[in-house]
């Protein structure tokens, strides 16, 4: 069986997926991740990367509960 030559197409589309699953990972595991290779650690350290993180994280609402005991129902905050 004859393998495919990866052409650069198929090459930028393995890494546009490899940073859309990078932007949904927390820090610590894409810190922990720019080690394994330099085509990882190329994509995690890119300008492109970072914007797009950073855009994120800006637009996550952190949402938190609470129950206390003064006879309110729980609910939650944002």
């Amino acid at each position: 069986m004859e393998e495919e030559e990866k052409t650069p197409s198929s090459i930028d589309i393995v890494a546009d997926l490899l940073e859309d699953i990078f932007l949904r990972l927390p820090l610590k595991s894409i810190l922990i991740s720019k080690s394994v290779s330099k085509r990882w650690r190329s994509i995690l350290e890119s300008k492109t990367f970072v914007e797009r993180r950073m855009s994120l994280q800006k637009k996550r609402k952190i949402l938190a509960a609470y129950n206390c005991k003064c006879g309110w129902d729980p609910r939650l905050l944002l």
